[in-house]
């Protein structure tokens, strides 16, 4: 699956802001909710319009991910970079979530 599947960049959709597929959902918000410890089910509760499996995949994807939004920020201006606060912090931490995710789905397992 390529991660166009999983997202879309769209500047009618949150002025670019990358988004889950067929959602208003940004992919930063599954990011910044396991930054903050929350569960990837507490994730799916609050935004229902968000798949299991599409978030699963973005999680396995996650470097496609980042370099997607690393490309976005690339070409955004400062006042575009202003409504995607939090960018670095999120593509920086993208490899520690998805270790984390990992040894629990294996735990489980």
């Amino acid at each position: 699956m390529e991660v166009s599947d999983l997202i879309t960049i769209d500047p009618e959709i949150l002025d670019g802001t990358p988004v889950f597929k067929g959602t208003r959902v940004p992919v930063k918000t599954l990011f910044d909710y396991l930054e903050d410890n929350y569960s990837l089910e507490e994730f799916l509760e609050c935004f229902p319009s968000v798949t299991r499996e599409m978030a699963c995949r973005v999680l396995e994807r996650s470097e496609a991910v980042r370099r997607a939004v690393d490309r976005f920020l690339r070409k955004s201006s400062a006042s575009d970079l202003r409504s995607f606060s939090g960018a670095s912090k999120t593509r920086g931490n993208i490899s520690r979530h998805v270790a984390k995710l990992r040894r629990e789905w294996r735990q489980r397992g």
